[in-house]
C-alpha cells in the first residue's frame, strides 16, 4: 500500500509540473498481465501450456486441455503470493521478469525505483545505476528513456517518509 501511495503522490508531483490534473486513485503497485513471462520465469515453456495459449474450440476443450496444467499454475500462484509478503520479493520478481525480455518494462523500471526509494535513498540511486546499465533499458526509445528518468529525479527530490 506504501508503495502505491508513493507511486501516485510521484506521478502526480509530475503531472503538476506538467500543467496536468493530479490523479485520486493508486495504481496497482505490481501486475504481470503476461502470462507467458510468468510460465517462462518459473522454467515452463508457455507454448507447451496447452490450452493457455492456443485457440479452443469449446469449454469443454478448453477444461481438457488446461486441467494437466493447472498443478503448475497453482505452484507459481503460491510462490507469487509468498514473494509478494516483502519488497525484496517483489523486487526480485520485477528484475527476474526484465531480464527475460529484450526490453525493459517502463512500469516495472519505476515500481523498482518506487520500492527501493521505500527501503533507502541509497536505494533508490543504486536501482537508477542498476536499471540504466542493463541492457534492456539501453534498447528503450528516448521518450521512455526520459520517463523513468523524470520519475527517479522527482523521487530524488522528494522527501516523503513513507
Amino acid at each position: 500500500m506504501k508503495a502505491g501511495k508513493l507511486h501516485i503522490d510521484i506521478e502526480n508531483q509530475i503531472r503538476m509540473e506538467e500543467g496536468e490534473n493530479a490523479l485520486k486513485f493508486l495504481r496497482p503497485t505490481f501486475i504481470i498481465t503476461d502470462w507467458k513471462d510468468i510460465f517462462t520465469l518459473y522454467g515452463y515453456d508457455y507454448r507447451e501450456m496447452t490450452g493457455w495459449f492456443s485457440s479452443i474450440e469449446t469449454i469443454e476443450h478448453l477444461e481438457e486441455k488446461t486441467k494437466n496444467t493447472f498443478p503448475q499454475a497453482l505452484e507459481i500462484i503460491i510462490d507469487l503470493d509468498e514473494k509478494f509478503k516483502t519488497l525484496d520479493g517483489i523486487l526480485d520478481v520485477l528484475w527476474k521478469k526484465n531480464n527475460i525480455n529484450e526490453y525493459m518494462d517502463v512500469y516495472d523500471a519505476i515500481n523498482i525505483l518506487v520500492i527501493n526509494k521505500l527501503k533507502s535513498e541509497e536505494n533508490l540511486l543504486e536501482s537508477y545505476q542498476n536499471i540504466i546499465s542493463c541492457s534492456q533499458y539501453k534498447s528503450l526509445p528516448e521518450n521512455t528513456l526520459q520517463e523513468i528518468t523524470k520519475y527517479f529525479n522527482t523521487m530524488k527530490k522528494s522527501n516523503s517518509l513513507y
